[in-house]
């Protein structure tokens, strides 16, 4: 047998020899399992695709949108990413399951930056979102979002448009103002190079806010987008205060008069708005050139003119019946003014104002007392005769309006009143009747109608004297 030994030996040296050459040509990885690897993002915001790897998985573990890392890395076959790939995270990017902004081709934005402007914020439609849940939660006016945006159609708004949340717009609910109406860039917005603010405290209401800053509580108002005066302030609310250059007062509807502006919602009419200010219908219909009020559509900016008749009163009207918008220079000379209202007669007025009726008619050249139309405006004189008082009159019975210089040299003056009597004159003033007569110039003392001046002569000799005779004797 020792014959055989070598060959024995040689042939476990060669099993030896074989089973090495097969040890060093299995992986290392196979010859201690074969774990899944961890996925690991590179230094710099990268990421090497590993074996079994799906960008889908990729976008989930790094909260990145899919369809923006498809964009970002210029794929155009997400089922076959080599392994070894080296994917871009990028940052500021749309989180995983987020649509990313797209433009009008449906391609991606990559480029955040400069998507809106004016520093204003911006929001990408996702699936399932509408405009006014968009303005919902943003707490801006749908109609604001329409303009901003110059969108039509806000049904059919494609996955991914970038909508731009303007800045200062009205609340969800409010109607900002149309494009064209009179207004100026700021209405309703706040501010103006002396706005201030101020916290609501409690008991405050928006009238007292106002009285406490000295401004005119409608500016209070559109300063801070609110639509009504009813209700009180939320305390705690912090509130716009403009200056008296802000933006709410600066201008007119149309330039015709200055005043503050309020913008028209949906269900408001002229006859609220009038109501809410205390402002004429008329005046305001006038004051904004309407020519139809039951189609004022919401947006239109109507101008809340300074000085304007009150809520239910009638506005003066000119000879044509038009609404007098300017009020300068209505009546003269100083003298007050009256805006005959429905109903009123113009006695009723002489009774009011206590001036002489014959009078009133003669200064207003009225000819017909039983005609006046609502809106007419009568001047009332100053240093008219009183209520029940008869004017002065001359020879032709025409009232004399200017009282100066009737009578003359220093001499005082009386009007005859229905029922008067030259002798009762002459007892009034203690003035010889005789005397009276002579002055006058008259022959008939029961022939003097109501409205004759009467010179009352000095130095006359009193009552029940006879004075001398001119002729002497």
């Amino acid at each position: 047998m020792r014959r055989y030994v070598p060959y024995l030996t040689v042939f476990i040296l060669g099993v030896i020899l074989i089973a090495g050459l097969l040890m060093s040509m299995t992986p290392a990885a196979a010859q201690q399992g074969d774990p899944t690897a961890t996925p690991r993002a590179a230094v710099g915001g990268e990421y090497v695709m590993q074996p079994g790897d799906t960008l889908e998985e990729v976008g989930q573990q790094f909260d990145v949108s899919v369809p923006y890392l498809v964009a970002v890395n210029g794929i155009t076959d997400t089922g076959t990413i080599p392994i070894g790939t080296v994917i871009t995270i990028p940052d500021g990017a749309p989180g995983f399951g987020e649509f990313p902004p797209v433009d009008a081709n449906g391609d991606v934005i990559i480029d955040l930056q400069g998507v809106g402007g004016g520093g204003e914020e911006t929001y990408v439609m996702q699936p399932g979102d509408t405009l006014d849940g968009i303005a919902q939660q943003f707490n801006v006016s749908l109609q604001s979002l329409l303009q901003a945006n110059d969108i039509g159609n806000s049904r059919n708004l494609p996955i991914g448009t970038v909508i731009v949340i303007p800045a200062d717009a009205p609340p969800y609910g409010q109607f900002p103002p149309l494009e064209g109406s009179s207004s100026n860039a700021d209405l309703g917005q706040g501010g103006g190079a002396t706005s201030t603010t101020y916290v609501v405290q409690e008991g405050d209401t928006y009238s007292s806010i106002a009285e406490q800053f000295g401004i005119d509580v409608l500016d209070l108002l559109q300063a801070n987008n609110i639509s009504s005066l009813t209700g009180s302030p939320e305390v705690g609310t912090e509130l716009v205060i403009p200056g008296t250059g802000g933006a709410s007062s600066d201008g007119s509807g149309g330039g015709q008069v200055a005043g503050n502006q309020y913008v028209m919602q949906p269900g408001d009419t002229l006859e609220s708005v009038g109501q809410q200010f205390n402002v004429s219908v008329e005046y305001l219909q006038a004051a904004n050139d309407i020519t139809n009020t039951r189609n004022i559509p919401p947006g239109t900016v109507i101008t809340i003119p300074d000085g304007a008749p009150a809520f239910g009163e009638f506005p003066p009207v000119d000879a044509e019946g038009n609404v007098i918008v300017d009020l300068e220079g209505v009546g003269g000379g100083g003298e007050n003014t009256y805006v005959m209202q429905p109903g009123d007669t113009v006695d009723e007025i002489a009774q009011q104002f206590n001036v002489s009726y014959q009078y009133l008619l003669a200064v207003n050249n009225i000819t017909n007392s039983r005609t006046m139309p609502a809106g007419t405006v009568l001047i009332i004189p100053d240093g008219a005769p009183a209520y029940g008082q008869f004017p002065a009159v001359d020879a032709n019975g025409n009232v004399i309006v200017d009282l100066q210089g009737v009578g003359g040299g220093g001499n005082e003056t009386y009007i005859m009143q229905p029922g008067d009597t030259l002798d009762g004159v002459a007892q009034q003033f203690n003035v010889s009747l005789q005397s009276l007569m002579e002055a006058n110039d008259v022959t008939n003392s029961r022939g003097i109608n109501a409205g004759a001046v009467i010179v009352i002569p000095t130095g006359a000799p009193p009552y029940g004297t006879v004075p001398a005779n001119d002729s002497g004797g």
